[in-house]
């Protein structure tokens, strides 16, 4: 730690040895792009040497919800941009391949870290809830709306998990 209580880069170095694959696989997986993929993975240490002080209960948390929250926040304002554009009367601009966005896509934004975490990273309700720093209780009432949404979507006849 630094004088002002923030990692020194050394730490910064230490825990970017550790950690720094996860994060940057973990935005790969969500954005399906691997040079943004490695924009975030830069971006979030680099929020960890900006701040004043970082000493989070568990780094790994801090890390995959950070991660989770800046791609997230890419893909919906990439489709914000791509709303803004179609409503201009420009020639059409063909959006990047994004899977993830289309998944998301009608998703509430506070249903959309769970619908990662639960879905796509198969985590339990038990370690959402340490990620996301809510009760179990509320991670389950998020998924139950979760999957009453995507019933809604789901042909007839089709059953979601």
């Amino acid at each position: 730690m630094n004088e002002s209580g923030g990692p020194d880069h050394g730490d910064l170095e230490r825990l970017y040895q550790r950690h720094g694959t996860f994060v940057f696989r973990r935005a790969r997986r969500l954005l399906g792009d691997e040079q943004l993929a490695r924009d975030v993975a830069q971006d979030v240490f680099l929020q960890i040497l900006r701040a004043p002080q970082w000493n989070p209960a568990s780094p790994v948390a801090w890390l995959c919800t950070t991660t989770t929250n800046r791609c997230l926040n890419l893909l919906r304002g990439k489709r914000r941009w791509r709303d803004l554009l179609r409503a201009r009367p420009l020639p059409p601009v063909p959006p990047p391949a994004l899977p993830m966005a289309a998944l998301l896509r009608g998703i509430p934004e506070r249903l959309q870290e769970i619908a990662v975490y639960y879905g796509l990273d198969e985590m339990t309700q038990e370690e959402i809830a340490l990620v996301l720093g809510v009760s179990q209780k509320t991670v389950s009432n998020r998924i139950q709306e979760l999957r009453a949404l995507l019933d809604e979507r789901q042909p007839r006849g089709v059953e979601v998990k």
